[in-house]
């Protein structure tokens, strides 16, 4: 296996966790991602080990999605999208497997409407003003419906 693809493999084993709700499993292998990012920086392959912290950070985001911590998830997978924006494109690479920034999208995709969007009931009701106030509860919003 080519040596760079080994934080591939990391990379999968803690996003899938992630998302299949096993945040143990996504934080042990997100700790491998920490230990192959070591290893790369130390044999002074700066893209790859910047490559890996992006894909740690990424996972961080879904790992911490998976314990509940919503906020605090869509907060890290934010960090993580303006970080890998901020990273240089490698000359022979097609891009990141699984971009940052499509990730977020699928994290605002699995958050609660109301979560994401307001604070309480009463939000709601003083935006839409008047009769329109009634139609806009879960029974007719759903959750993962987003208007932007």
């Amino acid at each position: 296996m080519h040596r760079e693809g080994s934080p591939i493999n990391a990379f999968a084993r803690a996003l899938g966790a992630a998302r299949s709700g096993n945040a143990a499993g996504a934080r042990q292998a997100i700790e491998r991602l920490h230990a192959l990012h070591q290893v790369l920086t130390e044999r002074k392959l700066a893209y790859w080990a910047e490559q890996t912290e992006v894909q740690a950070k990424v996972a961080s985001a879904w790992a911490l999605l998976a314990e509940g911590k919503k906020e605090e998830a869509l907060a890290a997978m934010r960090a993580a999208a303006d970080h890998e924006d901020q990273t240089e494109k490698h000359a022979v690479t097609p891009g990141p497997i699984m971009p940052a920034r499509e990730l977020l999208g699928d994290m605002l995709l699995e958050c609660p409407f109301r979560t994401l969007f307001w604070n309480s009931e009463a939000i709601l009701p003083e935006l839409l003003k008047g009769g329109e106030a009634e139609l806009a509860t879960d029974a007719f919003i759903p959750h993962n419906h987003l208007f932007l």
